[in-house]
Parts: C-alpha cells; sequence; structure tokens
C-alpha cells in the first residue's frame, strides 16, 4: 500500500466521520423510519412479537468471534441489538437467552442482558440466560443444539461470525419449527444460510440491523452516512467512465 492509498482512505474516514457527526448533531428526531424496507428484518419483528405472544423464548446468538479478531465487529453489531430485542422478549413467560463461542462474548452480553432487566424486570433476571455454548465453531453449534430442541425457542436470531457449520442450526431450527433470521461478515456463512434460511440479512444488511431496531441516534447516522458515501462513490465512479470515454474519443479524432 502506496502512500497515495493511505492519503485517500484517511480522507475517506474523516468525510465519514464529519457525516456521522453532522448527522448525531443535527436537531430533530432521527428514527429508521424512512429506511428502505428489508423483508428479512419485517419479518423478524413478527416472528419476535409471535414468540412473546404465545409465550416461547427468543434466542440470540452472536458467533464464536474473539473479542480480538478483526470479525469481531459482526458480534458488536449483534451484541448492540440484544438490548431492544430483549427489551420486546422480557415481555413475555419466557425470558430470551443469549449463546456465544467466546468467553469475552458471554461475560459482555451477560452484563448487557443484567442492565435491562435491571431497567424493567429485576426479578426476571437469570444470569444463566446468557451462555458460553463452546470455545470452537463445532463445539458452539453442537452446545447451542439443546437449547433450539429444550427450551421452547420459536424465534432464533443469529447475528456474528459463523462458518459453514452454521448450517447445522439451521437444519435444527426447520426440523422444530422455529424461525431463523440469519445475519454474519463470513461470505461462507451467508451463502449456507442462504440456502438453510429463509430470511438472511446479504453484505452491509447486517451492520444496518442495530439502526433499523432503533437502538440508538449514533447508529441511525452510521446508515444515513453509508448512503451518502453510496451516492458520492457511484457519482465518482460514474463520472470517471465518462471522462475516460471522452478523452478516448478525443485521442481518436
Amino acid at each position: 500500500m502506496n502512500n497515495l492509498d493511505l492519503i485517500l482512505g484517511f480522507l475517506l474516514l474523516l468525510i465519514a466521520a464529519i457525516f456521522m457527526l453532522f448527522r448525531m448533531l443535527v436537531p430533530g428526531k432521527q428514527t429508521g423510519s424512512s429506511f428502505r424496507v428489508i423483508p428479512a428484518l419485517e419479518s423478524m419483528r413478527k416472528a419476535v412479537y409471535l414468540s412473546v405472544e404465545e409465550g416461547n423464548r427468543l434466542h440470540l446468538s452472536l458467533g464464536n468471534s474473539a473479542l480480538v479478531s478483526p470479525a469481531f465487529s459482526s458480534a458488536l453489531v449483534g451484541f448492540n441489538a440484544v438490548e431492544p430485542m430483549a427489551q420486546v422478549s422480557m415481555l413475555g413467560d419466557r425470558p430470551p437467552v443469549i449463546t456465544s463461542g467466546d468467553g469475552g462474548l458471554a461475560i459482555l452480553s451477560r452484563d448487557r442482558l443484567a442492565s435491562v432487566f435491571r431497567a424493567g424486570a429485576a426479578a426476571q433476571h437469570d444470569p444463566l440466560r446468557s451462555r458460553l455454548c463452546g470455545v470452537t465453531p463445532t463445539g458452539y453449534v453442537l452446545g447451542a443444539i439443546p437449547i433450539l430442541r429444550n427450551e421452547k425457542v420459536s424465534t432464533n436470531i443469529l447475528m456474528g461470525h459463523f462458518g459453514a457449520e452454521v448450517a447445522v442450526l439451521g437444519e435444527v431450527a426447520d426440523r422444530s419449527e422455529s424461525y431463523m433470521l440469519g445475519a454474519s461478515d463470513s461470505p461462507m456463512a451467508q451463502a449456507v444460510m442462504y440456502a438453510t434460511t429463509k430470511d438472511v440479512l446479504i453484505g452491509e444488511e447486517l451492520y444496518a440491523l442495530p439502526a433499523y431496531l432503533q437502538s440508538g441516534r449514533a447508529f441511525v447516522a452510521s446508515v444515513r452516512t453509508q448512503d451518502i458515501l453510496r451516492w458520492i462513490l457511484i457519482v465518482v465512479m460514474v463520472g470517471g467512465a465518462f471522462a475516460r470515454l471522452i478523452l478516448s474519443l478525443v485521442g481518436l479524432q
């Protein structure tokens, strides 16, 4: 990577930071009501509310990425989605359960879940609702299977880093007739989820999830910034293509 690439990367990061700060500080109510509709998220909302109505349990999976790994960003998205989902789920008879394949993730999710219950239903809080199912990808899947089968789980939300082994969870969910939404940063996991799960978030849709769940102004601002940067890149790419075409035509003449 040369110095020009570093300078361009820094400028892009600076522009993104400025846009995000502006969107966060601009007065007025910021919600995701004007976002484009993602059918998978609409289905997920219906499944979550239906599980609460029927007295079933919500299962949130944060994957098996370590806190210091590059894949932790996808688990962080799931971590930020814990609070709004848990607030809805704890209105039912069975509180949600959170699983992960890393000790650090398990500790963080347990703390986040405890804060949600302390704010609304402290008597219902059970530290065992956040579990470390295994420290390897295969071990995590094997440890999560009994939860899907034996704990009245009707809705599964998978948000984090997974591998091809996630197909096992999809198969178990299908056999138990429970709903599953898959979201991962791994192209392999996305491909497997697409084949085994009805609702899948593809690409950057994973990182927009907290904004759609109204987790905070910062997440809404990040999605707005992504849209702005996407249009800037489109204009630059199309403009560059036209400029090259014009220069080639002038050169031929």
